[in-house]
């Protein structure tokens, strides 16, 4: 068996299987003890948990001042928290 990489041109970029929309969220506007929900289709929490989760993070980077907390409230519903900053 052969270790050999071989090199190949013109071979398109797979596309995404599937982008999770999500809205845009009220993170900036939120004080310490708000929350809010976000209804989201059974056979995609999994998905949409995990989208949401990323974008809360990235923003917690962005903005240092802002902690959140993303929890799964049913079967159909994820609910997003402001916590205080430790």
């Amino acid at each position: 068996m052969s270790n050999e990489i071989k090199i190949d041109s013109h071979v398109p970029l797979p596309k995404r299987a599937y982008k999770i929309p999500l809205p845009d969220l009220p993170l900036d506007l939120m004080e310490v003890g708000q929350s809010f929900s976000l209804s989201v289709e059974e056979e995609r929490m999994d998905r949409t948990l995990n989208a949401l989760r990323m974008k809360v993070q990235r923003y917690q980077r962005a903005n240092p001042g802002y902690r959140f907390s993303v929890i799964t409230e049913s079967t159909e519903s994820i609910r997003v928290f402001r916590v205080e900053d430790h």
